[in-house]
């Protein structure tokens, strides 16, 4: 930590940021983001101090481009967290952490769409099927150009969840 003083901007810290500091300095990820900046100054302290440490990468630093950006990325991953309860928090935030270019809220709707659905309330005939992912669903709503991939959220909380019938191999209509 000690060889990292020569990069601390901002004059003279407050004690609660050279202990954030110190923190940081003991966790391998967080002190490489920390000896990779030209200089470093009390709100970066603060951000990667914020994130866990998994996330303390320069990876999902590359996300945060303003103070509210922490919030919003911790928000997503907590919302990721809800709704993929296939996967472990652990999976996740390994996602997350490689992004590499591509910006957290395009994750979020990738993790939406890949959401497992509900059992379905009934499980259908031959002729009414079950829709059990979001691709049906998306192409349920291309096929009958109609607007139920709009329920997606619907479908994940249980609220609605949608059928389609068939008469043979026609598609006839969507059921809710």
């Amino acid at each position: 930590v000690l060889k990292l003083v020569p990069k601390l901007a901002g004059g003279l810290w407050r004690p609660p940021s050279y202990e954030r500091l110190v923190q940081l300095g003991q966790e391998p990820a967080a002190l490489k983001a920390l000896r990779g900046r030209a200089s470093i100054s009390r709100p970066f302290v603060r951000t990667l101090h914020k994130l866990p440490p998994a996330l303390r990468c320069e990876a999902t630093l590359r996300q945060i481009e303003k103070k509210g950006d922490v919030e919003q990325l911790l928000f997503a991953l907590d919302l990721v967290c809800r709704i993929r309860t296939d996967l472990s928090r652990d999976d996740i935030i390994r996602s997350l952490s490689q992004l590499n270019g591509t910006k957290y809220k395009k994750w979020v709707s990738r993790h939406y769409q890949k959401a497992p659905f509900p059992a379905a309330p009934w499980d259908g005939t031959e002729e009414l099927t079950p829709v059990r992912d979001y691709r049906a669903l998306r192409k349920l709503a291309l096929e009958f150009d109609n607007c139920v991939r709009n329920y997606h959220l619907d479908v994940l909380e249980g609220r609605s969840y949608f059928y389609r019938f068939a008469y043979g191999p026609k598609p006839v209509a969507t059921v809710e």
